[in-house]
């Protein structure tokens, strides 16, 4: 699996684009550019787009009064805490595997040998 790289870019409504395989959105009133290292990525881009204005749309509903900047920070602390709980999760289960690879790998080996 090949582990896709943004580079974002956030630029002023009048600044050109310069790439026409660069994908831009609008976010919170800024406008975003992500540079597409393959096609395979526009999927991936649309999702994080959606993902962030859906977060977005969540938080402006409960607190209208939120100027942009704010809801931006919610934003940005709300993936964080969900991707520490997610790499703690990936961490445990790893360490899971591991273990029952081990326990699986002595058991072959005592079988193999006539031990149980």
């Amino acid at each position: 699996m090949t582990k896709a790289v943004l580079s974002i870019n956030v630029r002023t409504m009048n600044e050109p684009v310069h790439n026409t395989k660069d994908l831009e959105f609008e976010v919170l009133g800024f406008r975003v550019r992500f540079k597409e290292e393959d096609d395979a990525q526009q999927d991936e881009v649309q999702k994080v787009v959606s993902l962030v204005q859906k977060e977005a749309d969540i938080i402006k509903e409960k607190f209208p009064e939120l100027q942009r900047g704010q809801v931006a920070v919610l934003i940005a602390l709300k993936m964080a805490k969900d991707f520490v709980h997610l790499d703690s999760e990936y961490r445990e289960n790893i360490e899971k595997i591991q273990t029952s690879a081990s326990d699986a790998l002595n058991f072959i080996a005592g079988v193999s040998t006539g031990v149980n």
